[in-house]
């Protein structure tokens, strides 16, 4: 969706909005090959109190790279990124776990 709107503001020629979105980007962005920056950054961060909103955030790590339109595994435990099956039946698979009850 960006790029499209990056597109029809090439089209028209507004530089200016283009100048403007180029200015936005960081030293960073930029070694990446970002060329605009649309969108700003944010970062909700919430802390975590109680046990049931742990897992109530817990269970949307693990289901959502598995679900709606990314469907990446049909069962959320056999995705290798996450720590789901390691929480459903102990098996480690590509990542290292973390045991929050250490903290």
């Amino acid at each position: 969706m960006v790029y499209e709107r990056i597109k029809r503001l090439e089209q028209a020629n507004e530089q200016d909005t283009l100048n403007y979105f180029a200015g936005a980007i960081t030293e960073r962005e930029k070694k990446k090959g970002q060329l605009h920056k649309v969108f700003t950054d944010s970062f909700d961060a919430k802390g975590i109190h109680n046990e049931k909103f742990f897992n109530q955030k817990l269970e949307y790590k693990h289901r959502n790279p598995v679900s709606c339109k990314w469907k990446l595994v049909i069962d959320y435990t056999d995705y290798e990124h996450r720590s789901a099956s390691f929480y459903e039946t102990g098996e480690i698979k590509n990542y290292e776990p973390f045991d929050y009850r250490l903290m």
